[in-house]
C-alpha cells in the first residue's frame, strides 16, 4: 500500500469472487481508505509472462469520499465474447481522482478467476413436447401429477397423451437458444429451487418470476438429444 496523509494511508480491499461468466455482470464489495477523494478501478486482465491482456474494465462512475475502512461497490461488464478459462486476473486499484494506472496508491490482485463461457443454444424450437431421456424409456413428468408451486420434476414410464408429461418450450428472444419451460397446461415454469448453483439442486415447476433460474439454454448434444442448461448457473437439468 502507498503512503497517504499523516492519519490515514490508501489502501484496498475487494470482494474475493473467482467465478465470473461471459455476458453477464458482477457486483464487488470494496474496503477502502483513502485521505482525500479518489477514483476506484477494476480490470480484468489475461496474463501470459510479462504480456497483461485486457479483457474488461471499469471505473466507478462517482468518485469515492475519503475516509478509512469504507465502503462501495463496483460491478464489472464481461463481454459474451470472453473465452471459458480459469486463468484470469482480477486488479482493484485506487488512485487520486482523473489520474491514470501509473498513479495508483495500491492496489489488489486476485488470481487464477475462472469465467464460465454460455453455450450456444438451439434457437426455433418453441413448441409443445414429450420429453424423454436418450438412456432409458422414462420421461419428464410432474411428481404426483402436482399442479401447485414446488411440485418435483421427476422422471417415468410413458403414459402417451397424459397432460403432466407435456411441456410447452417458449424462446425467451428471438434467436436466443434461450427458453422457458412450461409445465403442461398450468402455466408455471420449470425452475430450479431458489435459484440454487448446486449440483443435485431440486428441479420443479413454480409461477413465473421472470429469473434466470427458470430459463435454460438448449445445447445440441447429436444424434437428434438435447441439454438444458440453466442459465443463472450453467448446469445441466439431470432427473432424478
Amino acid at each position: 500500500n502507498g503512503g497517504g496523509n499523516n492519519t490515514i494511508n490508501y489502501a484496498i480491499d475487494g470482494e474475493n469472487i473467482t467465478t465470473l461468466t461471459a455476458g453477464k455482470s458482477t457486483t464487488f464489495n470494496v474496503t477502502y481508505s483513502a485521505p482525500s477523494e479518489s477514483d476506484i478501478w477494476l480490470t480484468l486482465y489475461h496474463v501470459t509472462g510479462d504480456n497483461w491482456d485486457l479483457i474488461a474494465e471499469k471505473k466507478k462512475v462517482n468518485s469515492v469520499a475519503a475516509g478509512e475502512n469504507k465502503t462501495t461497490t463496483i460491478t464489472l461488464d464481461i463481454p459474451s465474447s470472453v473465452e471459458g478459462r480459469n486463468d484470469y486476473t482480477l486488479f482493484f486499484d485506487i488512485r487520486p481522482v482523473g489520474t491514470d494506472w501509473q498513479q495508483r496508491k495500491a492496489n489488489e490482485q486476485i488470481n487464477n478467476v475462472t469465467v464460465k463461457s454460455i453455450p450456444k443454444g438451439v434457437s426455433g424450437k418453441s413448441g409443445k413436447y414429450k420429453i424423454k431421456r436418450t438412456d432409458c424409456d422414462q420421461y419428464w413428468d410432474m411428481n404426483g401429477n402436482g399442479t401447485a408451486n414446488g411440485t418435483a420434476l421427476c422422471q417415468y414410464n410413458d403414459e402417451g397423451t397424459e397432460l403432466y408429461q407435456q411441456f410447452h418450450l417458449e424462446e425467451v428472444s428471438a434467436n436466443s437458444g434461450i427458453y422457458r419451460i412450461y409445465a403442461n397446461d398450468t402455466g408455471k415454469l420449470i425452475d430450479i429451487n431458489a435459484a440454487s448453483q448446486d449440483n443435485g439442486a431440486k428441479v420443479q415447476i413454480w409461477e413465473n418470476t421472470n429469473c434466470e433460474c427458470q430459463q435454460f439454454i438448449l445445447v445440441d448434444a447429436g444424434n437428434g438429444a438435447y441439454n438444458f442448461i440453466a442459465l443463472h448457473s450453467l448446469k445441466a437439468i439431470e432427473v432424478p
